[in-house]
């Protein structure tokens, strides 16, 4: 079986990271989901990263409630 190459794609809906994903960018065999995209992505970005304009942004960190 030959090998394919493939790169670290997230795919995007609404601006946010809904999963990572390694493809091969043909659009031939594999398309992402109406009303998201796929883009090539840096090893540290991951679900619930965001993409606007290009820039990549981690989550905020959930700040825990401390009970007294």
């Amino acid at each position: 079986m030959a090998e394919i190459e493939a790169d670290r794609y997230a795919l995007v809906s609404e601006g946010t990271v809904v999963n990572v994903i390694l493809w091969d960018g043909n659009t031939e065999t594999w398309a992402p989901p109406a009303g998201s995209i796929a883009v090539l992505c840096p090893d540290e970005v991951g679900t619930g990263w965001t993409y606007v304009h290009g820039d990549w942004q981690a989550p905020a960190e959930i700040e825990e409630e401390s009970g007294a």
